[in-house]
């Protein structure tokens, strides 16, 4: 069984709103398209906003650690709701990517 359905996620990221989530990941981060990776946290900190972002998906008044916030976007990039890409495709293969050259992006479903 996987740690969502278990349960077990909550031990390393904390109880989560899904629906809050989802809704904090497309309009506030991934609005533009794609963010640089090592923006990804701090906009889910967003502690220029006085963490509402954090209060949204977490709840009011819910102590959330720094451990927690990395556990949860280690678990999107699990569960394939997020990818990495290069901003720049002409650094594939080569060995000067920097990690303000990588990106992320909401993964892009298809029907089939």
């Amino acid at each position: 069984m996987c740690s969502f359905c278990n349960g077990d996620y909550k031990k390393f990221a904390g109880r989560v709103s899904k629906p809050q989530l989802i809704g904090a990941l497309q309009a506030n981060i991934f609005d533009r398209g794609s963010v640089q990776a090592d923006k990804l946290v701090s906009f889910l900190t967003d502690e220029k906003n006085t963490n509402r972002l954090r209060k949204n998906i977490w709840g009011e008044g819910v102590g959330v650690t720094s451990g927690q916030i990395h556990a949860l976007v280690l678990m999107l990039f699990a569960a394939e709701l997020v990818t990495l890409e290069l901003a720049n495709g002409a650094k594939v293969g080569s060995k000067d990517i920097k990690f303000k050259d990588v990106h992320v992006q909401l993964a892009k479903v298809s029907v089939t």
